[in-house]
């Protein structure tokens, strides 16, 4: 009968008392043609992400809350600081990616743009 336990003893064995590195063969899988940041920015308005993004706010304000309770040891408290701070990570990310669709609808317009506008403007004024 195989025993997992005595795997991975046997696993941690040979880690530790082998001089051998470990190759590790990771498959990257990266499409190019999708742009990281647009992608983020088109969840925004997605209901089911604005549902998990409060839900990571209740969470982070839950933990505040237990934080300021006293715990029994100090890796309590360093396992609430860490959630609270990765809980921020994630909001810091969503931020920053709402901010570039902010700055990207304020940019100016291209001069051959601004030709057509006038263009249209020029046909309104004469109406």
């Amino acid at each position: 009968m195989f025993h997992i336990k005595k795997w991975f003893r046997g696993v941690r064995a040979w880690w530790f008392s082998s001089n051998t590195p470990l190759v590790v063969e990771v498959e990257k899988r990266f499409n190019e043609n999708i742009d990281d940041e647009e992608s983020v920015r088109s969840l925004i308005n997605h209901p089911g992400f604005v549902t998990l993004m409060n839900r990571k706010r209740l969470q982070k304000a839950a933990l505040r809350a237990k934080l300021e309770q006293p715990q029994d040891t100090l890796r309590d408290y360093d396992r609430l600081q860490l959630g609270i701070y990765w809980i921020g990570y994630d909001e810091a990310e969503v931020n920053r990616a709402i901010a570039k669709k902010s700055e990207v609808r304020a940019a100016l317009a291209k001069p051959y743009e601004k030709v057509e506008f006038d263009k249209v403007f020029a046909l309104y004024e004469s109406v």
